[in-house]
């Protein structure tokens, strides 16, 4: 039997104000759907940003059969999501938002060169690149701190048959020449981030693995192959912390349709460490991959749905924050730490939703409420002095007045107490921490 202790230490009085409680749980929304009559027969990724104000951008498109391909960048305003279409026509897009809150997009079409677009100066086209064959194929965009570009890709060689990873940047709207960096062909997807010294590192599908460079300020590192268990690192995403550690997700295909998602980063000694397994029989859209202002990994992906992991906690616990057919997630976390999604949901053949799926970081103090859990002493939070939104209250020897926060029961962080409000039941968070 699973034995649960309470121990409340210093404390007096423990009590429950009687109204509806504040939930920290998962705000979902549909800031667009497309039911448009038309078959989409080839979704492009979805891509959120957090800008300085804390406020999310969602960038979304896809193909469809017999009406116009669709892009929009919308900015949440409120309760609404303005819509801009920077792009009518394209194959593949990558987008990004710089120091100054300005979105970004690179795309391309079959027949036309890759162009750059920034609302900036309105959307305006310039040509980044002259060759056709230069198809931006698991293409992805970073702007740095000094609003330098970086953009890599996978590109085709004539006759479509290998993929060649390419490296180009651009300070102000000059391009350099795109350059490859790695001498042997790739698979389609790459993924690009910088670290605190503006440096880039690329991972990608090196066809036998999944691969990574790094470009050392003065030019790339030789490419390693970090994962070479795999045939295809399907759709990595890749982050870098504030120690310079590489966090990347990635998709391991078993079938067309069916995936592993798996984690990996390297050690403080430079070496790799084991890939983490997820999730199995997961989707193969993309997953996603964040970090906190402590440098944790949250990661967002689909299987059954929309899933969120993260390692604030032990052994990566998972919540599922919808059961719909999901696809193609993009995660990105605020400045207080809290968590936003962006994702597409399919409701058809020619019905497509996208969602955005938003929770907010609670505040975590440490009073001495403890639990005692699964063989472990666990720390409960409390909310801030000052701060009274949890109904559930506790006074100490002083008179002072805490919240106890509480959160949904299928929450990452909730523990195994319940605590029935005037509405629902909720359970005691622990702290990650």
């Amino acid at each position: 039997m699973n034995k649960i202790k309470l121990v409340i230490l210093s404390f007096i009085c423990f009590f429950l104000i009687s109204f509806s409680s504040i939930a920290f749980s998962w705000e979902i929304i549909t800031p667009l759907s497309w039911d448009d009559n038309c078959t989409a027969y080839g979704i492009n990724e979805v891509d959120i940003a957090i800008d300085n104000s804390n406020i999310p951008r969602l960038a979304a498109g896809w193909h469809t059969s017999g009406c116009s391909d669709k892009l929009y960048i919308m900015k949440k305003a409120g309760n609404q999501w303005p819509l801009q279409e920077p792009v009518s026509d394209f194959s593949f897009w990558s987008y990004s938002l710089d120091q100054n809150n300005f979105s970004h997009i690179i795309a391309n079409h079959n027949t036309i060169p890759a162009f750059h677009k920034t609302e900036i100066d309105g959307w305006a086209n310039t040509n980044i690149m002259s060759d056709v064959r230069n198809f931006v194929r698991g293409s992805s965009l970073v702007i740095d701190s000094t609003s330098k570009k970086h953009f890599c890709y996978s590109y085709n060689d004539i006759n479509y048959n290998e993929n060649w990873l390419k490296y180009m940047s651009a300070i102000g709207s000059t391009w350099s020449t795109p350059a490859t960096i790695d001498p042997n062909p790739i698979g389609k997807y790459a993924a690009i981030a910088v670290d605190s010294n503006n440096f880039p590192h690329i991972a990608y599908d090196g066809v036998n693995g999944l691969k990574y460079i790094k470009n050392n300020g003065s030019g790339w590192n030789a490419p390693i192959t970090i994962d070479n268990s795999v045939a295809l690192a399907y759709k990595p995403d890749i982050k870098i912390d504030q120690n310079g550690y590489v966090h990347i997700v990635y998709n391991v295909l078993q079938t067309a349709y069916i995936s592993t998602i798996k984690y990996i980063t390297n050690a403080p000694s430079g070496a790799w460490n084991t890939p983490v397994t997820l999730a199995t029989n997961a989707g193969t859209a993309s997953s996603s991959i964040a970090l906190d202002s402590s440098g944790k990994v949250h990661i967002s992906y689909a299987k059954n749905g929309l899933k969120y992991t993260t390692n604030l906690y032990p052994n990566w616990p998972t919540e599922t924050i919808e059961s719909t057919s999901t696809y193609n997630t993009s995660i990105d976390l605020d400045s207080t730490n809290g968590v936003h999604i962006g994702y597409m949901v399919s409701c058809g053949s020619s019905c497509q939703r996208l969602k955005y799926a938003y929770k907010t970081q609670s505040s975590c103090v440490d009073i001495g409420l403890r639990i005692y859990e699964n063989s472990t002493t666990k720390t409960i939070c409390a909310e801030p002095l000052g701060t009274l939104l949890s109904p559930l209250r506790i006074a100490d020897k002083n008179n002072a007045v805490r919240g106890i926060v509480l959160v949904d029961v299928n929450d990452i962080s909730a523990s195994k107490i319940r605590v029935r409000t005037a509405s629902e039941i909720k359970a005691l968070k622990i702290s990650p921490y």
